[in-house]
């Protein structure tokens, strides 16, 4: 009796932990574009949203890349920038919390504007 009770009590308190944490999704996605490659992680847990990742120049003349316009669009929103880049790269970071989230088969579309060039693209799950 004591070992069902003991049992018992532990599974209580596993789901009761999983309750309070909630499920955690991380998700990949990536594209690319003649010049441009992009990755970019979403992970989604008890009602909070973030997404984390990167635009990476693929040409060898980095140092010719200056100001660059980027625009991420996903479901439900946008983030972007107007940023001078020094090593090629565009860092992605954003979060929200009680946000409509962005579903995990959903792309997300790219465009990226440098040196009067435009490029757009769509990052896929993986």
């Amino acid at each position: 009796m004591k070992k069902s009770l003991c049992l018992l009590m532990l599974m209580m308190i596993v789901w009761s932990v999983s309750l309070v944490s909630g499920c955690n999704e991380t998700h990949s996605y990536v594209g690319e574009s003649e010049h441009w490659k992009g990755t970019l992680h979403l992970t989604q847990s008890g009602g909070k949203e973030v997404e984390e990742g990167t635009i990476v120049y693929k040409g060898k003349d980095k140092q010719e890349v200056k100001r660059v316009t980027w625009k991420v669009q996903g479901m439900h929103g946008e983030r972007g920038g107007n940023d001078y880049l020094t090593d090629g790269t565009i860092r992605i970071s954003d979060s929200c919390t009680g946000c409509a989230m962005q579903g995990k088969d959903e792309p997300y579309d790219v465009t990226v504007e440098w040196n009067g060039v435009t490029e757009t693209f769509q990052m896929k799950r993986r």
